[in-house]
């Protein structure tokens, strides 16, 4: 799940749950979004892959089912959609 202080936000961050939503865990992310995140990304062909964005464009992505996270180096303006494509 995305969460933030508020819309866009000057902080976000990411909450796990692998319990089906019973609970929630911070994802330890390699440093603190500077806006809410907001968009997830996901594709069937791509299993343990997941893509999180925050409103001002900062990308992380997980290829370990949300174990760890990476951010991409490049950032955007602003994001408003994800999506993730097999190569």
């Amino acid at each position: 799940m995305c969460v933030g202080d508020y819309i866009p936000g000057q902080t976000g961050a990411i909450e796990v749950s692998k319990d089906g939503g019973k609970s929630f865990q911070r994802a330890q992310l390699p440093d603190t979004p500077k806006a809410t995140m907001y968009w997830l990304a996901t594709h069937e062909e791509l299993p343990g892959v997941i893509a999180a964005t925050s409103v001002y464009g900062q990308i992380y992505v997980s290829g370990d089912y949300c174990e760890t996270w990476d951010k991409l180096d490049r950032e955007l303006g602003e994001i408003r959609a994800s999506l993730l494509v097999p190569s």
